[in-house]
């Protein structure tokens, strides 16, 4: 959600009149670049898609073991084919159209995927929360401070995976 409206706040700062910058001075005007910079932040801190999609298969059964591998390869692919979009097609269409549709297509795009999410949303596995999450942060950071020294076996088997 952040990401939609970070991208609708940078396409507004450069469609709205009273935020374009005038053509005598060579410097953003600071309503226009406090609205770019918000925008920017707010797709920043936009929701981790990654863990989210992690979240909605069972470690335990196998088939689901296979389909997760697949949900990572195909973000990955599809974040790539995104890139090479917007360092293309996007560039181009800014060049030749403005800022403001440049900037445009992408907040549309993150609405649509907005409006798939929220109408997929009676399907998602949600999990509880099992206490604080800082406490297990803390956990692995002593855990992992204990046993610097310590040889990893031979044999991985004899290792352990939180699943």
């Amino acid at each position: 959600m952040n990401s939609a409206q970070g991208m609708l706040m940078a396409s507004l700062s450069a469609l709205l009149p009273q935020l374009i910058e005038s053509s005598s001075t060579l410097s953003m005007p600071s309503a226009q670049e406090f609205v770019l910079f918000l925008g920017l932040y707010m797709i920043a801190f936009g929701p981790c898609l990654m863990s989210f999609g992690a979240d909605q298969f069972d470690a335990g059964d196998t088939s689901e073991r296979a389909s997760k591998a697949s949900l990572f390869n195909w973000y990955v692919f599809t974040m790539n084919c995104a890139a090479v979009i917007s360092a293309t097609g996007l560039v181009w269409v800014q060049g030749h159209y403005g800022w403001a549709l440049g900037l445009g297509i992408p907040a549309m795009v993150l609405a649509v995927g907005l409006s798939c999410l929220v109408a997929a949303s009676r399907t998602y596995r949600f999990q509880t929360t099992r206490g604080s999450p800082l406490t297990r942060v803390c956990q692995v950071a002593v855990a992992a401070v204990r046993k610097f020294n310590v040889a990893a076996p031979g044999d991985m088997a004899l290792l352990y995976e939180l699943g």
